[in-house]
């Protein structure tokens, strides 16, 4: 795709609109109605405890909507890529490979009998490797404007108590995950939880 052009819109401010919605379904809406070539493209992943909604954008956004089930989405085509790993077809672009195997490592981590799920995703997360290397490689070395930069980890359950946010400030590979759970709590006593609830539900 090339570097990110420097006068299109700030993708940022698409996070947090979608985060003043009240549902996922009105956070793909607005997403949706980007106007054209007006953004780099990038991916985005919406979800409430009902629906859940893929967005890609490249000149213009498409959306779709999504089963319950287990999904890795890269920086890559997500809706290719999704459609392909639906398909069960042959992989072409590098990319996608790279996905297809992230998401077998993750199944795995999620089918094993360790009940600590996040314990598992942390191993997941810093699958090292280079953009070329065969094999999952979650966590990437590039050049200074390429590579991971950190990585969250969160568990959302019925109560503020059982959830989980586990934050590593750099690549995951060499920096250690920190429990920052207590933000969950203090999201929950927030007088406007009502309304933040559903934004928790669109960050997982």
């Amino acid at each position: 795709i090339g570097p990110p052009d420097p006068t299109m819109k700030s993708r940022g401010s698409i996070v947090l609109d979608a985060l003043s919605c009240a549902s996922s379904r009105e956070a793909a809406g607005a997403i949706q109605a980007l106007p054209p070539r007006a953004y780099n493209p990038f991916n985005c992943f919406v979800a409430d405890e009902e629906e859940a909604f893929l967005i890609s954008y490249r000149d213009r956004p498409e959306a779709i909507a999504l089963d319950p089930g287990v999904y890795v989405i890269g920086n890559a085509d997500a809706l290719a890529s999704l459609q392909t790993c639906i398909a069960d077809g042959p992989d072409t672009d590098p990319k996608q490979q790279r996905v297809k195997r992230v998401e077998a490592a993750v199944r795995a981590a999620l089918g094993s009998p360790d009940e600590d799920r996040l314990a598992d995703l942390r191993t997941v997360c810093r699958l090292h490797g280079t953009p070329t290397e065969e094999g999952a490689v979650s966590c990437i070395h590039g050049s200074a404007a390429y590579g991971t930069r950190s990585s969250i980890l969160l568990e959302l359950a019925d109560t503020s108590q059982e959830s989980r946010l586990l934050y590593a400030d750099g690549a995951p590979c060499e920096s250690e995950y920190s429990d920052f759970s207590s933000l969950l709590d203090e999201l929950r006593c927030a007088p406007s939880y009502g309304s933040t609830e559903s934004a928790m539900r669109i960050t997982s």
